[in-house]
């Protein structure tokens, strides 16, 4: 009888197991259930999110956001300049900025006569060069000014050689078919200064005839263009198809480029 019962309670414990197993199986079976529908769910949200866009991809939605990010850093550098040159203005000062393709140049002019100056030189691309000069020191009248060879003043202006020709012309007339590259003509001072604009064809800031690192030169007297008396040869003779008769040199620089 015992070993009856004891059956019995053996099979009683393997029937509980069993029930034990099969409610397991349908938990499981019901969280995946449910696994399933979420993601469901959440693939509907994501294409009814993708047809209100259009059709876009997450390839195509992330290209959107790097462009749009692009545009909001070009946006606040546009407006940061904007509110510098707002400000510049408003406090008086010059704005001025280089074009593209445009080129600058300065030449700083010293002397022993007391003459100096400063000559600013711009050129878009192939274009004229363009030089916009303050002298101060000259004895009213007119003044030859020209570009000389070379840029170095070791000696004062004696150094800077001759007029810029690499043409090899006779000296003339700005407006000259022969003419050096460097023969700029004559500036015009008064008893209170001498500014003037002049723009040139002949002396480019780039390429084989650049004149980056020759030398502008300002002479005591005026320039008889090429017109006048050549007969002495010489530093201190008549040389107007070399050096127009303009006397001495009263102040020269080196011309250099810049960005300013």
């Amino acid at each position: 009888m015992r070993h009856r019962v004891a059956r019995g309670h053996a099979r009683a414990r393997v029937a509980r197991t069993d029930v034990v197993d099969v409610d397991v199986d349908a938990s499981i079976d019901a969280t995946g259930a449910t696994r399933l529908r979420k993601q469901k769910k959440s693939r509907e949200k994501n294409d009814t999110k993708t047809t209100t866009r259009g059709d876009v991809t997450p390839r195509q939605d992330d290209r959107i956001a790097r462009v749009r990010g692009r545009r909001r850093v070009a946006s606040r550098a546009t407006t940061s300049h904007a509110v510098r040159d707002r400000g510049a203005r408003s406090s008086g000062r010059h704005v001025t900025r280089a074009s593209a393709g445009e080129k600058r140049a300065v030449c700083v002019l010293t002397g022993t006569a007391g003459v100096s100056g400063v000559l600013k030189l711009s050129q878009n691309g192939d274009g004229a060069t363009k030089i916009v000069g303050s002298i101060t020191g000259l004895a009213p009248g007119k003044h030859g000014l020209h570009i000389h060879e070379f840029g170095d003043t070791t000696n004062g202006c004696m150094s800077t050689g001759p007029h810029f020709n690499p043409n090899k012309m006779d000296h003339g007339a700005p407006t000259d078919a022969v003419r050096h590259a460097g023969d700029l003509g004559n500036v015009d001072a008064s008893a209170t200064g001498c500014d003037f604009t002049i723009e040139d064809s002949q002396i480019p800031l780039s390429g084989a005839n650049s004149i980056i690192g020759r030398a502008f030169v300002i002479h005591e007297l005026e320039d008889d263009l090429g017109k006048g008396d050549s007969s002495e040869i010489g530093t201190q003779g008549k040389t107007s198809k070399t050096t127009g008769n303009a006397g001495a040199r009263l102040a020269c620089g080196v011309i250099a480029l810049t960005n300013a």
